[in-house]
Parts: C-alpha cells; structure tokens; sequence
C-alpha cells in the first residue's frame, strides 16, 4: 500500500493520512516530537494485535481551535466538557474525544457519528456497538495518549512536576517510597515517582476502577526497563520530549506500537471522513 491507501469499511471511506508514523516500541525517547512528522500510516497499523497506541500533539490546538469540532460531540458530552473551567483542560478533553471517534471508526468500519461512548457503572468508557473493543484516554500538557485493544487496557500520560513528600505518602507502598526517596537528585527523583505513578494509574484506569482504587494495595518499582510484567499485565513506557511519561498497561503482548500525530490531522481526517453531524447520546 502507498502512502495515500485508503481504508473501506461498512460503506465508509476513511482516509488515514493524517496518521503519521514513526512508530516507536517501548522507552524510545521522542526528543522532537514535531520531527516524526514525515512518512504517513495507513489503516493496517490501527491493528488490535498488538495493542495500538496514539500520542497526539494538541500545541497548536491550546492556542486556537475550530468552533466546529464541538460539533462533533454529542450533547451529553459538549455539558460535561464545558462544565470545566480550565480552557486548556477542556481542549485537552476535546481532542480525547475525537481521537477516540476517530479511531474507533476505522477499527469498526463505521462512520464516526455512529460511534456511541458510554460508561459503566465504574465510570469506564466503553463503546456500545463493541463492548468487547477496550479504549483509554490520558492527557497532559501538550498531549493526549489513546490506546485500543480487544483486552482490558489502561494508560497514562503525565508531565514531570515537583514533588511533594505528601504526595508521595498517600502514593506509594513503603518499598516505592523508598525507592524514590533514595534519588539524592530533585528532578530524578521527580522522574522516579512519575514512571511508579505511571504505572500505577495505567493499571488502576485498566481494572476499571481508576482513581478510586487503592494506591497503597499494589506495588511497583521500576527498573529502568521499557516493558515490565507484573502478574498477568503488560507495562510498556515511552519519554515523551523529555518532560513527559506515557505508559501502556494490557494484558495482551507483545508491546503497543505508539503512533504520532497532531490534532490538526486528526482534525482534518474527520473533516474528510463524513459531513459535520452530531452524534447521537447513548441511550
């Protein structure tokens, strides 16, 4: 397939240009992400074997956003984004969603208006059409991590901040804060707790329960490896521009292909894909 192969499913038309690759397996540092920018994806990297993973950079989107992408929201979740205050936070949301209903119409066959995001009891997203499709969505900063996969999965992105030793306590085990603790370096140490705290979210938001789960009943030291097994789950990680850590936590090996792209070409790709309609709200 070229560079311009377009994908068909369930009667729609999806063209994947604006998926941009390099693709990077785990703890591969992406120092400049603007310069992966080069060769395009085509739709048979939006596989579920193995699980597959987006970054997509919203730099641009933080300084100016097209009215219209609200549009392609349905009504539920346009009050529940703009209930937020923080503006940056709110276009960080918006591109969460629309990455998911790009995608997500790719992988099914369908057009995005037909892709229906609604939560179980726990408050997980699930998609109505597949509730056996498994999707997660982390933002921070300047980026918004998606992962698929037809297992669960969980992920997480996070920007390197100070450290507080509050924090730290209602985080970590004994061992992880011991762990952290014993880097004499502030950033370092910073960077130790961020890969454990990582790691722990990802699993948590994987189990279905999220930030409501106990931080304290599980344990995780990092090792400095890019993929780490715990029990039956996967963990893969990447550095993101240096300020950032992303992880990938599944059940399905081998490690998640991560992607790159910008919410420009996100935007654009569902521009192409179908007329501006609103999504219907899942009953």
């Amino acid at each position: 397939m070229d560079s311009e192969s377009i994908f068909s499913g369930g009667g729609h038309r999806h063209d994947l240009g604006f998926l941009v690759s390099k693709k990077r397996r785990g703890h591969e540092s992406f120092a400049d992400p603007r310069a992966l920018d080069g060769d395009r994806v085509v739709a048979s990297l939006v596989s579920l074997s193995p699980p597959t993973a987006w970054i997509v950079d919203l730099t641009a989107w933080l300084q100016s956003v097209d009215p219209t992408a609200w549009t392609f929201l349905s009504s539920n979740e346009q009050r529940r984004i703009g209930a937020c205050l923080d503006y940056d936070e709110r276009i960080r949301r918006l591109v969460g969603h629309l990455t998911v209903r790009c995608l997500a119409s790719v992988i099914l066959g369908v057009g995005w208006r037909d892709v229906l995001v609604d939560r179980d009891r726990q408050g997980k997203p699930f998609i109505r059409q597949a509730p056996g499709l498994s999707f997660n969505v982390s933002h921070s900063g300047q980026y918004v991590l998606t992962a698929f996969a037809e297992s669960p999965i969980g992920v997480d992105i996070e920007r390197c901040r100070p450290l507080t030793d509050e924090l730290m306590h209602y985080a970590l085990t004994a061992n992880e804060y011991q762990y952290v603790a014993a880097e004499p370096d502030a950033r370092r140490r910073a960077e130790r707790f961020l890969r454990v705290w990582t790691r722990k979210e990802s699993f948590f938001k994987a189990m279905g329960t999220g930030l409501t789960g106990d931080w304290r009943q599980v344990s995780f030291v990092s090792d400095n490896r890019p993929h780490q097994v715990w029990h039956s789950w996967h963990f893969t990680e990447w550095a993101i521009a240096s300020e950032y850590v992303a992880v990938v936590c599944s059940q399905t090996p081998p490690m998640p292909i991560l992607h790159y792209t910008t919410a420009q070409r996100l935007w654009a790709a569902l521009r192409r894909t179908d007329q501006v309609m609103v999504p219907e709200d899942a009953p």
